[in-house]
């Protein structure tokens, strides 16, 4: 095959694991309460919801705001920009597919499982 190296489940775990930490390290707040968790989570939510609605590229960091139902100046108070959102998002799918990868792809549990972000 060339010089093509299969994919191991280690080397998945260890891709996975660095992308998670490259992200966390770019995010700018992390929330320290529990109402500001809820906010954190309605930005991230209002942003999946309005990504699979309507395309990344059409949405703003805006249309974001009004769908969490807070200010643009809180959205930008968690998040610098819409790709830090998208980055977010990203390192939870990352996250939650190595959550399922790592129960074990052959386990009778984890073949009826679905990845949840919300």
């Amino acid at each position: 095959m060339g010089g093509c190296h299969p994919v191991t489940r280690r080397t998945s775990r260890l891709l996975a694991s660095t992308i998670v930490r490259v992200y966390a390290l770019t995010m700018s707040r992390m929330p320290t309460t529990e109402g500001a968790r809820r906010t954190r989570d309605r930005v991230l939510n209002a942003a999946l919801e309005l990504f699979n609605e309507r395309g990344s590229a059409s949405v703003t960091t805006n249309h974001v705001a009004a769908r969490a139902g807070i200010s643009p100046g809180n959205l930008y108070y968690w998040f610098s920009d819409k790709n830090e959102i998208v980055r977010e998002l990203y390192g939870q799918y990352v996250a939650a597919y190595e959550q399922l990868w790592s129960a074990g792809h052959n386990d009778d549990r984890a073949q009826g499982e679905h990845l949840d972000l919300t």
